[in-house]
């Protein structure tokens, strides 16, 4: 299926652009998939666009929305177990990885 970021940045350009019942589809699609992706930078791309919509969109009336919730939750947790096994350091800085770490701190507070 489609990459999870890809996933990410189509639901925040059919929310600015008011499609609404796309909207839902991905997010629908979203909700499905997060609890099973692999790779944390995508992950926490998923987690920030849908926790900036969640918390913030009351233009198209998306705040609070129980779809982005459950992607956000689900999110939040899977990056954590994905988390929980890095250790040290790596070959380098891993931008994706401090991103999805970061959307996560978001997330919990």
């Amino acid at each position: 299926g489609p990459d999870a970021g890809g996933l990410a940045r189509t639901l925040f350009d059919a929310v600015l652009c008011g499609v609404g019942p796309l909207a839902g589809e991905l997010l629908t699609a979203l909700a499905g998939r997060v609890r099973e992706l692999p790779e944390p930078g995508a992950l926490g791309e998923v987690l920030a666009t849908s926790l900036g919509l969640w918390r913030h969109d009351r233009v198209y009336g998306v705040a609070r929305g129980p779809l982005l919730a459950e992607v956000v939750d689900g999110a939040a947790v899977r990056l954590l177990w994905l988390l929980e096994g890095v250790h040290g350091p790596s070959s380098g800085v891993d931008t994706g990885r401090l991103a999805a770490v970061a959307a996560l701190r978001d997330a919990l507070l």
